[in-house]
């Protein structure tokens, strides 16, 4: 098992913080190399997202917030991807 950059955190940084200090609701650090990959995981989240975003109206105050939430975890995504985490 290996200690990693979380790639939630690098694309919620880039996304939201511009890459400057701030706000994040993710922790810096994981371990890896044991069960599912995260890309695995983070597909996962990203199409369920999706389908409530699609199931949501967008007059609803969370539509923006889910629309956000997608564009990191998509971020991420790429990033662990990359990374082959």
């Amino acid at each position: 098992m290996a200690t990693s950059i979380n790639p939630l955190w690098t694309a919620y940084n880039l996304v939201n913080n511009e890459g400057g200090e701030g706000y994040n609701p993710h922790q810096k650090t994981i371990t890896t190399g044991r069960g599912e990959p995260l890309w695995s995981v983070l597909d996962d989240k990203k199409y369920r997202l999706e389908n409530l975003l699609n199931a949501t109206s967008d007059a609803e105050p969370r539509y923006e917030e889910i629309k956000a939430e997608i564009k990191v975890v998509a971020a991420a995504l790429e990033i662990a991807k990359k990374a082959a985490l």
